[in-house]
């Protein structure tokens, strides 16, 4: 059987499978969602209509995925969709793309333009109730969200601003400020050799 797709791997525990997302496989008459099983060594695949950024699994199963419209929920054994909240309706060429949960469950995944060029896409929180927050705005490409050891910094990319972005991040309501954040700029990518610079700065364009 030929290698699923390099993308975004999600592993399990010991003996859990391994899932991985192709965010535009779609497009390509290629499935969306893989899972391994790395025990049997089993493989499985899901096609989905709409490009995905990323997964979450749920604790009672199936997944909370992130796709091009919004967050949805997905049944692993019947491969059915339910829509659990549309974001950006009013922009057609924006989806979400890489996503990651806080440990208490809050799912952030942020946007990218699919043009690659335009500063039109938002940072959006799933919270448990379902409730959704756009957290920050003003970004092109969004990739790599992670959160530091001690869950006090929330750090994400814009691939195509050259950016890591920073927030100070408050675990119990899972809210980072919002007007104002670090950001590692480009000069990390212009110079392998140069130090790269931080500055405080409005990172998105909310207040």
């Amino acid at each position: 059987m030929r290698q699923p797709p390099r993308r975004r791997p999600g592993l399990g525990r010991r003996g859990r499978p391994a899932l991985l997302v192709d965010g535009t496989g779609r497009r390509v008459g290629k499935p969306s969602i893989w899972r391994l099983d790395p025990e049997s060594g089993k493989t499985e695949s899901w096609a989905l209509a709409r490009d995905i950024g990323a997964l979450a699994l749920r604790r009672n199963g199936g997944a909370v995925l992130a796709l091009d419209d919004g967050f949805h929920f997905f049944d692993f054994q019947s491969g059915k969709l339910e829509t659990a909240s549309l974001v950006d309706a009013g922009q057609p060429r924006t989806r979400l793309n890489d996503g990651k949960c806080d440990r208490r469950g809050r799912f952030f995944a942020g946007g990218m333009d699919d043009k690659e060029e335009l500063k039109i896409c938002g940072l959006w929180r799933l919270d448990p109730d379902l409730s959704v927050t756009l957290v920050d705005d003003g970004i092109i490409c969004s990739n790599g969200p992670c959160w530091s050891p001690d869950d006090k910094t929330f750090y994400f990319a814009d691939t195509f601003q050259g950016e890591i972005w920073a927030y100070d991040y408050d675990l119990a309501t899972g809210t980072p400020p919002t007007s104002v954040c670090s950001r590692l700029s480009r000069t990390i990518r212009a110079s392998p050799t140069a130090r790269p610079s931080t500055r405080r700065a409005a990172c998105g364009t909310r207040s």
